[in-house]
Order: C-alpha cells, then structure tokens, then sequence
C-alpha cells in the first residue's frame, strides 16, 4: 500500500492541532470546535468555522518540497463582536503554531513527515464581497525531503 501524500499527512496534522484551539485549552476562541479539511460549498459559515488547506507545493534545492498553505477562519458577520473574535482567532492560531515545534519535541504532536509548519502571514477578509461573513486567512510554509 502506497504511503499516503505529504500534502495530507500535513493538512491532517494541522487539523488534529486546530482541534485544540477551545476556550477550555487556554485560548481566546473556539474555532477548534469545527475544523475542516475541504472548502464548504457555501462560503457563509452558520457558526464559527476553520479550514486548512495545501495551496500548492514548489520543487526546492536538494530534493526538497516547499509547501504552502492556508487556514481559514469564519464566523457569521451579525455575530457580536465578529471582527474581535476574528482578530482573536488569528492570534490563537498564531500561537499554536508557534508551539508546535515544542510540542512535537515533546511528543505531543504526531509527525507528518514534514518541517513543524511555520506561520507566513494574516490577512483579515471583513464581509468579502458584501457577505454577511469575516474571515482571516492565515498562511503558512513548511516543507520536506523527497
């Protein structure tokens, strides 16, 4: 039997993390409570939702493989405080990737064969196209060996 892909045995290991992301875990939001690995078919979210996805992956030097990705958070724009939340949920994900390295080395993480994933950048999406929606998308990069 084949070895599954890199590009999901990474997004799997980020979704078994993102499920930490609670309130009961020490951080500011719940998006862990709905974590997603496919996009929705309708881009208004009823609740609180995450998704993280592979966007693409770049031959490197040596046989290495860079890979990028998204996480996405949404939550419904009439939510009270919807644009807080979202800056608080981008700053929760931030954080557990920050911590996933330490948490790896503490075997608290399982590997997916690839480099700890490596936060990249935030953007915050405030009713994209007029949409009773926010949303932040935040990237990542991270990587491995052929």
């Amino acid at each position: 039997m084949a070895e599954e892909a890199k590009a999901l045995q990474i997004v799997n290991q980020l979704k078994a993390e993102l499920a930490r992301v609670r309130v009961a875990n020490g951080f500011h939001t719940d998006f862990g409570a709905d974590v997603r690995t496919e996009l929705s078919e309708t881009p208004i979210p009823a609740a609180a939702r995450c998704t993280v996805i592979v966007l693409g992956l770049q031959a490197a030097e040596d046989k290495v493989v860079a890979v990028e990705g998204v996480i996405e958070i949404a939550l419904p724009s009439g939510q009270a405080n919807a644009m807080a939340t979202i800056y608080r949920g981008a700053d929760d994900i931030e954080r557990l990737l920050a911590e996933m390295g330490a948490r790896q080395l503490a075997g608290s993480v399982a590997p997916s064969g690839a480099l700890v994933p490596a936060y990249r950048a935030t953007s915050f999406i405030p009713r994209p196209d007029g949409l009773p929606f926010v949303a932040a998308e935040i990237t990542f990069t991270t990587g491995y060996r052929r």
